[in-house]
């Protein structure tokens, strides 16, 4: 019964006017008024009216709810659970969904969805910042509905067969009145991923500078589609991920047109066998096959289309230039308090003593020697910088001791203002390089409009100083045993963001260095985008990626985005691995998201002319309100 619903809003949608009309009339043990009534007439109370001012009959109805269950189990494929197939069966109902509903009904269960979505992919702001949640989850929100919005484009219906083109001994053409065209094909199968994939982009910049922590790429990163993010990054992850479960969706209905066609279609015996019919039981049925492409054929096309980015994926190999030898040191301590209520001399001792144990071992001989070890974001706050401060001693010393590069988080503090830096030691304690962050942390490390929101909020109490935007280039010369290695540096928040790990690629980054802190959060959501963004920019440049954080998750990447190495939230933990070198650049690095840009850009243009066509040969001539030519005929699209 509802695979029948959706047929009938999918056909609806691909010129197969004559078609529905048929299946209504000849369906088994349905009647009319049962497809098309509005669901009001049979739900009483306020529930009949909610469902009249939306628009949504039982029809739309159903439709409205494949298309609110699929978002919600897109946001089921996210971080901390992380089931990557949840994506491509949530594009299967949002898809199927779209395709059932028009006008009115439409527009609203598009902006149902995109608010669903976004208030329950962002919930854990609210630790934050309730206002910045509202705020995010309204503009995310509706960037998802507009992206819905274009991924279904309104059109004009087709127009209902007249009762005289139908009826016993009549032949009726099953799967429309024309045959299925490239831009068919490219609005069915691709302006559902396409759209998600520009949304992917428009996160990635929009709002404040960027804000892709909802991005749907991040439930991918332990998929199989992730191996496509080597030649198109996390857009190409998700377009690939949304169009299987399209593509899905397609052979589906085809093999339900099919069905459905064969079934609840029967004229009466013709007298001679016809192009469009065929014997079946002594039966002339309609030929569903015949304008449609068959659902094996769909299916192995959609495979083929769809594996061609894994496989060239899996093909793409980084040379490997030599090993480094080091440890991340993670200090442990409470979850879910802000840096303005925590103890920022606590933090400092607790990760040095670990580090300082660590130099034990390695002068007893328990753990080998390092080249490096990583300490997270924030470990040391100090005012003015950090060469004057009496920390950096202590550093110093613990860079001598254990003869190796160590680079730590700093926070030096200005009346109103702070800098947020990863900064260098070597192994004779002396400063030998800095990176400063340069995006930042809207509501974190700097307050968006903070004049008003200081008024209307406790906001400003919070963040009481706004991070100053650094510069350079983001990547660190540490001096090794064996020479000097250039290692690409984000730090935080920056993993989020391709471009900066892009940027220290192309500057000559052979692995990527992540301090990072996610204490603030109480749940594991924050640390596990984390983690899964580092997986994504690894498999993005193929580099190994090292991330320290003070209570997790601390952890090893490999260049193929496989987790060599995790700790446990909360707890004080070293991690000591040796990691592979690389060099050379990935097709990411050097295109950026340009391909699937031109790409998504030449899918909408395919899909806006289409719908500009369809409506074109839809409208009656003058004259006709009733759709119908001088013959009599239906005119159709």
């Amino acid at each position: 019964m509802a695979h029948r619903r959706a047929l009938l809003g999918w056909a609806s949608s691909k010129r197969k006017g004559d078609d529905i009309n048929v299946l209504r009339r000849h369906g088994a043990r349905g009647s009319r008024t049962r497809w098309s009534g509005p669901a009001g007439d049979r739900v009483g109370g306020p529930v009949a009216g909610l469902v009249r001012a939306f628009g949504w009959t039982s029809a739309p109805l159903w439709s409205a709810t494949s298309l609110l269950t699929g978002v919600l189990v897109w946001f089921l494929s996210a971080p901390p659970r992380s089931w990557w197939w949840c994506l491509p069966a949530g594009s299967l109902l949002v898809v199927m969904g779209l395709d059932g509903l028009r006008g009115r009904s439409r527009a609203w269960s598009c902006w149902v969805a995109g608010w669903l979505w976004a208030t329950a992919s962002l919930w854990w702001l609210t630790e934050i910042t309730v206002i910045g949640y509202v705020a995010a989850s309204v503009v995310i929100g509706s960037l998802l509905t507009l992206a819905l919005r274009l991924a279904a484009p309104p059109g004009r219906l087709p127009r209902p067969a007249s009762r005289s083109t139908t009826g016993p001994g009549r032949r009726v053409p099953l799967g429309g009145t024309g045959r299925t065209t490239a831009a068919d094909l490219v609005r069915d199968y691709g302006a559902l991923p396409a759209c998600m994939a520009l949304l992917e982009m428009v996160l990635a910049r929009f709002p404040l500078q960027g804000f892709p922590l909802p991005a749907l790429s991040l439930g991918q990163a332990s998929g199989p589609f992730a191996v496509a993010a080597a030649w198109g990054g996390a857009p190409l992850v998700t377009l690939v991920s949304v169009a299987s479960g399209v593509a899905l969706a397609r052979v589906l209905q085809t093999g339900w047109a099919e069905r459905a066609g064969h079934r609840a279609v029967r004229v009466s015996p013709a007298p001679a066998r016809t192009r469009d019919h065929h014997r079946t039981g002594g039966r002339w049925l309609l030929s569903a096959g015949k304008r449609s492409l068959p659902s094996l054929a769909v299916l192995a096309a959609a495979a083929l289309v769809l594996a061609t980015p894994i496989a060239l994926g899996a093909q793409v190999h980084s040379q490997s230039n030599g090993q480094l030898h080091l440890s991340l040191v993670q200090g442990g301590g409470p979850r879910g308090l802000r840096a303005v209520f925590s103890d920022p001399n606590q933090v400092t001792q607790r990760h040095l003593v670990l580090a300082e144990d660590l130099g034990d071992d390695i002068a007893t001989g328990k753990v080998p020697p390092v080249d490096l070890v990583l300490l997270p974001e924030n470990v040391l706050s100090v005012s003015g910088p950090v060469a004057s401060a009496p920390q950096q001693r202590r550093v110093a010393a613990l860079a001598e001791r254990l003869r190796a590069a160590v680079v730590v988080g700093v926070v030096e503090t200005a009346s109103t203002t702070f800098r947020n830096a990863a900064v260098l030691w070597d192994g004779e304690g002396r400063i030998v390089g800095r990176y400063e962050k340069e995006h930042r942390v809207p509501f974190g490390e700097y307050l968006p409009a903070r004049a008003l929101l200081s008024r209307i909020s406790s906001a400003g109490t919070l963040v009481p100083r706004d991070a100053l935007v650094g510069v350079g280039t983001a990547a660190l010369d540490v001096p090794t045993a064996r020479g000097t290695v250039r290692l690409g540096t984000v730090i935080s928040y920056e993993g989020f963001f391709a471009d900066r790990v892009r940027e220290a690629v192309q500057a000559g980054g052979q692995a990527i260095l992540v301090p990072t802190n996610a204490a603030s959060y109480s749940y594991d959501v924050v640390p596990a985008l984390q983690l899964a963004a580092a997986q994504l920019r690894a498999r993005e440049s193929h580099r190994t990626v090292v991330q320290s954080a003070p209570t997790g998750y601390s952890a090893i990447v490999d260049a193929d985005g496989q987790i060599v190495q995790t700790s446990d939230l909360g707890r004080a933990q070293v991690l000591t691995a040796t990691v592979d070198l690389h060099e050379g650049q990935t097709p990411y690095i050097r295109w950026a998201d340009l391909p699937v840009f031109a790409f998504c850009l030449v899918v909408m243009v395919m899909v806006s002319l289409r719908v500009r066509l369809r409506d074109s040969r839809s409208a009656p001539p003058a004259g006709n309100p009733n759709g119908e030519s001088s013959h009599g005929q239906h005119q159709t699209l």
